[in-house]
């Protein structure tokens, strides 16, 4: 479960970042995605949860399936969200690991 994710965060761990995002073009760059995810928090209310389904490392790849759900403020409406999301992670020469592709779509609720 992930609370209160770290703002710039998810932005730091992309290199080269890009992250696909419902409803519109491909995000690109630290400073895109960066704006994108406060721009996110900013209707973020109480919390989003995320659970992974599958983690596959493959060599210097790994493959990261899950579901995610969070409440958030909409026009001084509550409203939940839920959805499904892939990630692709590759090993840096220091032996971490960070994001290198992101994709997420919203689930009917």
């Amino acid at each position: 479960m992930v609370t209160g994710l770290e703002r710039a965060g998810p932005a730091r761990r992309l290199p080269p970042p890009i992250c696909a995002a419902p409803g519109g073009e491909p995000i690109q760059g630290a400073e895109g995605i960066r704006g994108f995810i406060e721009g996110y928090f900013q209707i973020l209310v109480a919390k989003e949860e995320m659970l992974i389904t599958e983690l596959e490392p493959m060599g210097e790849h790994a493959f990261e399936t899950g579901s995610y759900r969070g409440v958030h403020l909409i026009d001084g409406q509550t409203i939940p969200d839920r959805g499904k999301y892939m990630r692709i992670w590759t090993r840096e020469q220091d032996g971490s690991w960070k994001i290198y592709r992101e994709m997420f779509n919203d689930s009917p609720l």
